[in-house]
């Protein structure tokens, strides 16, 4: 039979409707496998490492480092970890389902949290393409001693803790006789110790003080670093740029760091020059022409803190800030270049929901390779005719009952307020 040539395009377009939909599936499931292998390694391979460390995830990763640090690269067994403090460079490879590779490094870092708070750090996570510098050169690191080699003390008689090493800061509480404390830290002439105390702040719980030498019993301190406030553990600051693009894999970031912080515990860090302090997850990314995305996923960012600038972003915001650094400026670059802080923070507004389902890999990253599992907010969005605007519900008791608390106050301003459900 002969086919009209006036159908030929028909067949074709029928032909090619019915191949996008199976190309479709096929490129899913393809992810889906792919993701479910990246997640399970990283989660074996980084499940035992210490902190100041940076695990080999997945591939590929390449580092540079100083001579003081081990360098990671393709001859490097995945679950290798590296000295964080002789690390300067971090590459992750960006998303290839040809190549099947996916670069992910894990990141642990102390921060300001004191070596007696139990196993918990500042974890960092860059994954795709992404180049993440250490901001912290190794001759200024506050190397803080392993759990084991941290310092008893004692108190000698009733004492008062301080939020920094003098006594006309304020009060961080106060300790009967003989309370036992874990000592990380001394002022450079050792008069102050710093030591693991937990007590409430004004977004988060605090968990270090400081408490005068003279009110503990006899005690060597010359072993201990000099941990005064200003000082950073390594990649405590850091620098990061991203490959731009849509990831083949919906789901799964194209280029993005991921930092979380103890759930509920203020742990502080500067990047890109940014300083901030997060109480749980927040994602990281720069899109053009050069932006820099700060995605909090739960819990608070204080932004520029302790400035008159400071501004707080609740869970299911997005906020960006222009960067100083033209985007062609390597980051080998900027490690070894002073700059100031910047500060000027814009265009915050809710996700939505769209822009949620692009993270979703996160929620299934191991717990084990972080210190609590990453829970993307619910957006909220009523339909039918009059509908309000979206809304972000926060499910954490403690967060609910903080940002209502900040609201009331006046610390979040009204706008942001109204976006979020159960605060009146």
């Amino acid at each position: 039979m002969r086919v009209s040539p006036r159908f030929i395009p028909a067949l074709f377009l029928i032909t090619l409707m019915l191949a996008v939909p199976q190309a479709i599936h096929a490129q899913e499931d393809l992810c889906t496998a792919f993701d479910g292998r990246v997640l399970s390694d990283v989660g074996s391979h980084c499940a035992s490492m210490g902190a100041e460390e940076v695990c080999y995830g997945y591939e590929s990763v390449r580092t540079v480092t100083d001579g003081h640090s081990d360098p990671i690269d393709e001859n490097t067994e995945l679950g290798t970890t590296s000295w964080l403090a002789g690390t300067q460079i971090i590459d992750t490879s960006p998303l290839d389902l040809t190549s099947q590779t996916y670069g992910v490094a894990v990141i642990r870092t102390r921060a300001n949290l004191p070596v007696g708070y139990p196993a918990r750090d500042l974890v960092i996570i860059p994954m795709g393409g992404v180049e993440i510098g250490n901001g912290v050169p190794y001759n200024a690191a506050l190397l803080l001693p392993e759990d084991a080699e941290a310092l008893q003390v004692v108190t000698a008689g009733p004492a008062t803790l301080y939020e920094s090493p003098s006594t006309s800061s304020p009060v961080a509480g106060t300790v009967p006789s003989g309370t036992v404390f874990i000592a990380d830290g001394t002022t450079p002439d050792q008069m102050w110790l710093r030591v693991y105390y937990e007590y409430p702040g004004d977004y988060a719980t605090n968990v270090s003080a400081w408490i005068n030498r003279a009110d503990l019993e006899d005690v060597d301190t010359d072993l201990l670093p000099f941990a005064s406030q200003g000082n950073l553990t390594p990649m405590q600051k850091f620098y990061f740029n991203n490959a731009f693009g849509d990831s083949p894999c919906p789901g799964t970031p194209g280029g993005a760091v991921l930092v979380q912080s103890p759930q509920g515990i203020g742990t502080a860090f500067t990047v890109n020059d940014a300083d901030m302090v997060i109480t749980s997850s927040v994602a990281l990314s720069i899109r053009e022409p050069n932006f820099m995305e700060l995605r909090v996923l739960d819990g608070l960012a204080v932004l520029c803190p302790n400035t008159p600038n400071e501004f707080i972003v609740p869970e299911g915001f997005v906020i960006e800030l222009p960067l100083n650094t033209p985007p062609d400026v390597q980051i080998a670059d900027r490690l070894f270049h002073s700059s100031s802080p910047t500060c000027d923070w814009q265009n915050l507004r809710l996700m939505t929901n769209a822009e949620l389902e692009d993270w979703s890999l996160l929620e299934n990253l191991p717990s084990n390779i972080l210190n609590q599992p990453v829970v993307l907010p619910e957006i909220l969005c009523p339909s039918g005719v009059g509908a309000t605007s979206c809304v972000v519900s926060i499910n954490d008791s403690d967060t609910r009952s903080l940002v209502r608390d900040l609201c009331d106050e006046g610390s979040i301003s009204g706008p942001i307020c109204e976006l979020v459900r159960s605060v009146p």
